[in-house]
């Protein structure tokens, strides 16, 4: 039983690596878009709230409705755009 298995997974793993392999030979770009996060819309608010206003990560949360974690990405991913762009300039 297990030569079968191992045969079909072989031949499973072809058929992915082919379509992979044809789909840049067509360069068409599979998988998520990039850079797209829902949350997105509220950066610009939690920014402000945490800048101007000092608030907590927490704080912020409960009073946009967010989870911590999605405020702490949000954050993070301002820090990094920030730093990138002051090293540019």
């Amino acid at each position: 039983m297990a030569p079968l298995a191992q045969l079909e997974h072989d031949i499973l793993r072809e058929k992915v690596t082919s379509g992979i392999a044809a789909t840049k030979a067509r360069r068409q770009t599979f998988g998520r878009r990039p850079g797209y996060r829902p949350s997105d819309g509220h950066a610009p608010e939690v920014v402000r709230l945490s800048e101007t206003e000092d608030l907590s990560q927490r704080e912020i949360a409960a009073k946009l409705g967010l989870s911590k974690t999605t405020v702490n990405e949000i954050l993070k991913r301002n820090k990094s755009t920030t730093k990138g762009a002051r090293s540019e300039a």
